[in-house]
């Protein structure tokens, strides 16, 4: 999978967050990046790249 967004280790290389959040420490995945699925997967990467993605179809209105 394509990392979108630069994604960053905690101090305690225990979580992931996306650039920007506070708690970021080491860059873990430059934007672009090609990343196997287990590793994704195992990291939780795979599910924290959805959630923004989540959240913008959610904010959408729905038309009638």
């Amino acid at each position: 999978m394509i990392v979108h967004g630069r994604w960053y280790w905690t101090s305690d290389r225990e979580d992931l967050v996306p650039e920007g959040d506070e708690r970021a420490a080491f860059l873990a995945y430059p934007d672009g990046e090609e990343v196997g699925d287990e590793e994704a997967r195992r990291t939780g990467l795979v599910a924290k790249m959805r959630r923004p993605v989540l959240d913008k179809q959610l904010a959408v209105p729905k038309t009638k």
